[in-house]
């Protein structure tokens, strides 16, 4: 079992006196949670994932064994400057050496900390000075950072200005809609779609696309997707207690804040494909979808997504992160647009570590 580690410890070694503490997130008192709050209102492009409303439902129900820690700077007044749930590692992939790993669950698609706007730089010295001197963890392992997010930038430049290690694992780039510059469909395409929903309509009934803001449809969609696929596998949300709940509550959440956007598309009156997106500032993320098996020859979940994405684009604004695997389909065809996502590595302590973490990267080559 892993060790715990303590609960509070400053870093005092910096020309500006910053504090990093390491937080239980159930239990932080009302001026922890009021200062979160206030940083989830001025965070620098957050990604809707790290915003603390959707954080808490996810340490809540995803984080069974309560290993992780809020991993806080703040300044000397007690204001967030900025957050990024950690947990304390054995080891690293295949090499058995000790690591800081930002923490993550399976329904989080994007892992960026809340970071106040204005002050990337400092939050990025202070967590990795922090965590260096915290134990004798070799490096802090982050996943699915957007590269086009200015807090990842201010990451890869305090490395580079501190001759920092840091190893990019992995890049993917993943289906994403413009919706102010999204291309039009080539004519075998459209016909394509018009014979598949004139075919649905033949066979069951009349076809419509609808999009709501509450969690009317959540029942609708958990029972789809427990019938398909991701239910026999065992992998649906609702096969588990926890995910279901996590699932309810984001929901809930997220309508209780209208920031949740449920699409559907019934035949005969009866809905047979669902597609739930959540707002964050400034981006639109694609959470999940499911369609009822029994009429795939119909490809109800393709026409879903081709309603919705003229939904986006006649509403224009801003863009769709699909947060789907690479090149997964129909998604990677309708929309042309990739975002990339990076893992990485970022090298802690002092010399000596920076060595064995060269050394490590050296042996998995």
């Amino acid at each position: 079992m892993l060790q715990v580690p303590p609960d509070v410890f400053k870093v005092t070694h910096t020309p500006v006196r910053m504090v990093l503490r390491l937080l239980r997130a159930d239990a932080l008192e009302a001026h922890d949670r009021l200062q979160w709050d206030k940083l989830g209102g001025d965070a620098a492009a957050p990604s809707v994932f790290a915003e603390p409303w959707l954080m808490r439902c996810s340490l809540a129900h995803c984080d069974a064994q309560g290993a992780a820690r809020l991993a806080v700077v703040e300044d000397e007044s007690g204001r967030w400057l900025g957050v990024l749930p950690v947990v304390a590692t054995r080891r690293q992939g295949r090499s058995p050496v000790p690591a800081w790993a930002a923490w993550r669950h399976p329904n989080q698609f994007v892992g960026a900390p809340l970071v106040r706007r204005g002050y990337a730089d400092d939050f990025w010295r202070r967590l990795v000075e922090g965590l260096g001197a915290h134990g004798q963890r070799v490096s802090l392992v982050l996943g699915k950072l957007p590269s086009d997010d200015p807090v990842t930038d201010a990451l890869f430049r305090l490395c580079a200005a501190q001759r920092r290690g840091v190893i990019v694992d992995r890049r993917i780039a993943r289906a994403f809609l413009d919706a102010d510059a999204a291309p039009a469909q080539c004519a075998r395409q459209r016909s394509r779609l018009r014979g598949l929903e004139r075919k649905l309509a033949g066979e069951v009934g009349p076809v419509a696309f609808a999009v709501a803001r509450d969690a009317g449809q959540i029942d609708a969609f958990l029972a789809l997707e427990q019938s398909g696929w991701k239910g026999r596998a065992g992998s649906a949300l609702a096969c588990a207690d926890r995910t279901q709940a996590f699932f309810r509550e984001v929901c809930a959440e997220a309508a209780a804040r209208d920031r949740l956007e449920v699409a559907t598309l019934s035949a005969g009156g009866q809905v047979i494909a669902v597609s739930i997106q959540l707002e964050g500032a400034g981006l639109r993320y694609g959470f999940k979808a499911a369609y009822d098996e029994t009429f795939a020859r119909c490809a109800p979940g393709l026409l879903l997504l081709d309603r919705l994405t003229q939904h986006y684009v006649v509403r224009g604004g801003v863009g769709v992160d699909s947060c789907t695997v690479p090149e997964q389909q129909p998604v990677s065809r309708l929309w042309p647009g990739r975002r990339e996502l990076v893992d990485c590595r970022v090298a802690l302590g002092g010399a000596t570590r920076g060595r064995l973490f060269a050394a490590m990267l050296a042996c998995e080559r």
